[in-house]
This record gives structure tokens, C-alpha cells and sequence, in this order.
């Protein structure tokens, strides 16, 4: 038997009509926002410049074939930090699907699974190696062919992650489970 694990406080569950969701505000770190925020200013300020002069001035197709790559971190980085800034994650649970979105900023695209396709849920710490490496944390599943698929990632804390878990077995009726390489 496990023990219960409360609710982090970045988690708020949602009980309606339909069925539950658990949503789970993206966390980020003022210093590194403010960091890639001031990276982005420059960035996009001296990629801008560069483009401005390639359209203007008298320079070869090879000079705008090359600026390509970096007005495409141009246009990532923003839309990133907006992401970082507004986003959350919201698990929907009803009777007959489980599914996973990110929004208001479009970040990957919306997961649904069949309830009973799901065989286990299960919390992963993923390491970024190396000494003094940093960890997050990951919600994979494991279907009913036995196959893995991570649900969630990028979750900060392991409070955050066990509790999903616990809580989505809860509203699936799944049983806990040992499962290999875990635990």
C-alpha cells in the first residue's frame, strides 16, 4: 500500500459534469526568463538588422540563404518565452478518453488515448547526466500491446509527477503495479 500523496501546490483539479481535469501551471524560473528574454532582445535585434540589410542593400542569395536558420530561433524564442510565461497543462479524465493539451500558446498537439487502452501509468525521473545534472520528471503510460509512450514531461518536481500518478490510477481504476526498470 502507498501512501497518499497531497496535491502540489501547481496542480488545481477541476471536477465537472463530464468528467475530471487536473490542471498544472507551467513553472519557470525568474532569472533564466529574464536571461533568455534579454538573449531573445539581442537576437532578434541583430537578426532583424541583418535581414533589413540583406533586403536594402546589394548582397548575394547566399547571405539570406544563411540568415534562414537564425530567423528561425528568431521566431521560436518569442514564442517560447509567451509559452513559458501564459501555458499550462490540462489533463482531462472522463469516462472514456484521457487527454493531454497545452495552452493558450499552441505547443505540442493534443493527446487522446482510449481509457481502456491504458494498462499503467507511471511517474520517471529523467537525468540530464553528468555530475551535478539536473532532473525532471516524466508521466509515461504502457498500453495494452505492452508498448511505453511518455504523456507528460518537463514536470518539476516529484511531488508533481507521483501525485498525477496516483491520481490519474485513482480516476482510471487502475491498480498499482510494479513496472520494470522502476521500481
Amino acid at each position: 500500500m502507498h501512501c497518499a500523496i497531497p496535491i502540489p501546490d501547481s496542480i488545481q483539479e477541476v471536477k465537472g459534469t463530464h468528467g475530471t481535469m487536473l490542471i498544472r501551471r507551467w513553472k519557470w524560473n525568474v532569472i533564466q526568463f529574464a536571461g533568455l528574454a534579454l538573449f531573445c532582445f539581442f537576437w532578434d535585434s541583430i537578426v532583424g538588422l541583418v535581414w533589413w540589410g540583406a533586403l536594402v542593400g546589394n548582397v548575394g542569395w547566399y547571405v539570406k540563404v544563411f540568415m534562414l536558420p537564425h530567423a528561425a530561433v528568431g521566431i521560436y524564442l518569442p514564442w517560447y518565452l509567451l509559452a513559458m510565461l501564459l501555458n499550462r497543462t490540462e489533463i482531462v479524465v472522463t469516462p472514456a478518453e484521457l487527454t493531454i493539451r497545452r495552452l493558450p500558446v499552441p505547443w505540442e498537439r493534443k493527446r487522446r488515448v482510449a481509457v481502456h487502452y491504458i494498462a499503467q501509468l507511471f511517474a520517471w525521473e529523467k537525468n540530464s547526466g553528468g555530475k551535478g545534472a539536473s532532473s525532471s520528471f516524466e508521466l509515461h503510460m504502457i498500453d495494452r500491446d505492452n508498448q511505453r509512450w511518455r504523456m507528460l514531461d518537463d514536470l518539476q518536481t516529484p511531488e508533481e509527477a507521483l501525485y498525477l500518478e496516483q491520481r490519474l490510477k485513482e480516476l482510471l481504476a487502475l491498480r498499482h503495479e510494479p513496472v520494470a526498470g522502476r521500481e
